[in-house]
């Protein structure tokens, strides 16, 4: 049987939307022997897992400090915002690794209203 073609996106978005907190890893794992790893390109795949880390407030390490991901600072491109370093993020999920780190600008600042 050639389970990784015929996964169903909604059975896996179910599945990892409902995985309790600090089981994520362990879950993607069994999928990944259950079906293959091919399934984690699939972008419905991608936006479940951003939002489940979201939902969840995953923190990011960023020197000696953490920064938070959650809907809450995250901008229309994607971006998370931390106004007291004054930068914004990107990153993938399931990575601990920040992908693009930029300075906001004071503009960018006085239009933020998270706070």
């Amino acid at each position: 049987m050639d389970s990784e073609a015929n996964f169903n996106l909604d059975a896996i978005k179910y599945i990892i939307r409902n995985t309790p907190i600090g089981h994520l890893k362990d879950c993607i794992d069994n999928l990944k022997a259950i079906i293959g790893p091919n399934f984690l390109e699939e972008q419905a795949i991608k936006s479940e897992l951003a939002k489940y880390e979201e939902d969840h407030f995953k923190s990011v390490n960023f020197n000696d400090d953490k920064i938070l991901i959650s809907k809450f600072n995250k901008d229309s491109d994607n971006f998370y915002h931390d106004q007291s370093r004054k930068i914004k993020i990107s990153l993938s999920p399931l990575s601990e690794n920040i992908d693009l780190i930029k300075d906001l600008d004071q503009e960018e600042l006085d239009k933020l209203n998270f706070r």
